[in-house]
């Protein structure tokens, strides 16, 4: 027994079973085997009371199932339909539905007939499903006769009637609209469906859709759903909303337990604390004396975390000392803080340090301190470091110089996916082409950029590899790079190949292929191709020869200004034909 079945029959239980709704889910419950043991003879009893008081759905469910038991049988296939046939023409209904039902989801044309008889046959006996089936064919041209069929379906107990007759009274489909009859088909369904039936009628009350909008029902039909094991109907509820809520939810926990060790005297939660309060001043929740008032509090929390020996809540604090941040500005305060905690090694402050010695900012200015501190910061892989040491050995700033050390530091920074010194590193292994590895490394560097995302190096990489003169437009690796970027729409890339295939660098020539390339980057308004598929067709190099494209081509280029295809266009062409 499923646990959703379970609950259901419990709450039926404690409910008043005079009432009898409650007496026609119990005998539905008794009849499916939900949440008890299957027993005819109990849904009987339970139906039989529901329909002695009115109740017009348990007396059809009655009439229909618990009065006329149906016979075992096989299934129903290709095999035994003969049987299943035997038993429909004597007059069983639910054999009538399961034929028609089988003949649907089998078509062939021999059945067709027999599909409308059968059906019919069911549904003159108030078979529910087979008025639920016929209901719904019928609905999109013939919804008043639909409704009534699906109000016969719904009487016996078909939860897809259901549905379907409150949607119809919503839209005033085959009957006038009545809001009121939506909402009772709709509640009627979800009392005696699933928790996925509840949760739909949850949305209903909180969207409004088909019934009055209502967060209040809303809620306490997410709650039933909840109870009958949807696990994530909050979260469907809610829909884009849940997100924030729980990030919202989950961040007010968080402070809590934050601000408890803080209070407590931990330095970590301290320094946190003050974290968040800089965070909320982000938000843009808070101006004037509150957003002063947030970042006293800020400060406050880093001075308690600081003196404290926390060396990142020293660093936060010197910083504040610096820029008058939630307390005095004091020159003094600042150094005394972040020297503390660049001597217990916070990479983030050595660093500083080495900036404020290298500019003079609150001490004497000293190179030497300068790439000192910058040297421990860069040992510990602080990029930032790595890059202002690479400088000072290149200019002999602080240390000696060297062009060894300036490209190690480097190397380590970019090895870090540090696009500044990948940058540099690239252009630096470029200017030197009588060095091919050198060259080779500085492709490297920008490829690296590239599959990054940079544009720029994207951008580029194509140049380089498709320049007229480059050593690389005959490398295999130069090829693959250009055929991806010129599927991606990138004219230099498409050009570079139509111009590897005209000349036959590093590829057998192949003029239809160039043209091919030239024609794509023309398309996208490049003027150089564009006088170039002027060219072939002009001279049927890769296309047949063709005067009214060549001069089309010729007149675009020469709208940009091409000076080429100004010139013949002015020679060859004084009349201003454009082939048009």
């Amino acid at each position: 027994m499923d646990e959703y079945g379970q609950n259901q029959v419990l709450d039926l239980w404690e409910s008043d079973q005079s009432d009898p709704e409650v007496q026609f889910a119990l005998g539905q419950c008794y009849l499916r085997g939900a949440g008890v043991e299957q027993s005819g003879a109990e849904a009987e009893k339970w139906l039989r009371r529901a329909a002695e008081q009115g109740h017009e759905e348990a007396a059809a469910l009655l009439r229909s199932v618990v009065e006329k038991p149906q016979p075992s049988r096989e299934a129903l296939t290709l095999d035994t339909l003969p049987d299943w046939c035997e038993a429909a023409e004597k007059g069983e209904a639910q054999a009538q539905y399961e034929i028609a039902a089988y003949f649907l989801n089998h078509p062939d044309p021999a059945w067709d007939s027999d599909v409308e008889r059968y059906l019919s046959m069911a549904v003159e006996q108030e078979h529910p499903q087979a008025c639920l089936l016929r209901g719904e064919m019928l609905l999109p041209d013939q919804p008043e006769q639909a409704v009534k069929l699906l109000r016969s379906a719904a009487k016996g107990g078909e939860l897809r009637a259901m549905v379907l007759l409150g949607e119809c009274y919503a839209q005033g489909k085959g009957v006038e609209q009545d809001l009121a009859q939506a909402e009772a088909w709709f509640v009627a369904a979800a009392r005696r469906g699933s928790g996925e039936d509840m949760l739909k009628l949850a949305l209903r009350y909180r969207t409004g859709d088909g019934v009055p909008r209502s967060q209040g029902r809303g809620l306490s039909w997410l709650r039933r759903a909840q109870r009958a094991g949807v696990d994530d109907a909050e979260a469907r509820y809610y829909g884009e909303d849940w997100s924030r809520r729980q990030k919202a939810k989950e961040r007010c926990v968080h402070r809590r337990r934050i601000r408890a060790g803080a209070e407590a005297g931990e330095p970590g939660a301290q320094r946190e604390l003050g974290d968040l309060c800089l965070e909320e001043l982000k938000s843009g929740k808070y101006i004037g004396e509150q957003a002063a008032e947030r970042r006293r509090s800020a400060a406050e929390w880093f001075r308690r975390a600081a003196e404290q020996g926390d060396a990142q809540a020293q660093y936060r604090f010197a910083m504040c000392c610096w820029f008058g941040y939630g307390v005095e500005r004091s020159e003094e305060e600042h150094l005394r803080w972040l020297s503390l905690a660049a001597e217990q090694g916070l990479a983030q402050a050595q660093r500083q340090l080495g900036h404020e010695y290298q500019y003079g900012m609150c001490v004497p200015q000293d190179w030497t301190r300068a790439a000192e501190w910058y040297r421990r910061a860069a040992e510990q892989g602080d990029v930032g470091a790595q890059r202002e040491m690479a400088q000072c050995c290149r200019n002999g700033e602080g240390v000696e110089q060297s062009e060894e050390a300036w490209i190690a530091w480097l190397e380590r920074a970019a090895e870090q996916k540090d696009a500044p010194a990948m940058w540099e590193l690239a252009r630096y292994c470029r200017q030197r082409p009588d060095d091919p590895q050198s060259r080779e490394r500085g492709l490297s560097w920008l490829r690296r950029l590239a599959e990054g995302g940079d544009e720029n190096a994207k951008k580029e990489l194509v140049e380089a590899y498709a320049q007229e003169n480059g050593a690389a437009r005959d490398d295999g690796e130069c090829r693959k790079y250009l055929y991806g970027a010129a599927g991606l729409d990138s004219i230099p890339a498409q050009v570079g190949l139509a111009s590897l295939y005209a000349r036959g660098d590093g590829v057998t020539r192949n003029r239809v292929e160039a043209a091919m390339w030239y024609l794509r980057a023309a398309e996208l308004g490049d003027a150089g191709a564009q006088y170039a598929m002027a060219c072939c067709y002009r001279d049927g190099q890769g296309v047949k020869k063709n005067e009214e494209r060549y001069l089309h081509w010729l007149k675009k280029a020469a709208e940009q200004g091409h000076p080429e295809a100004l010139h013949e266009l002015d020679v060859y062409h004084p009349d201003g034909a454009d082939g048009e």
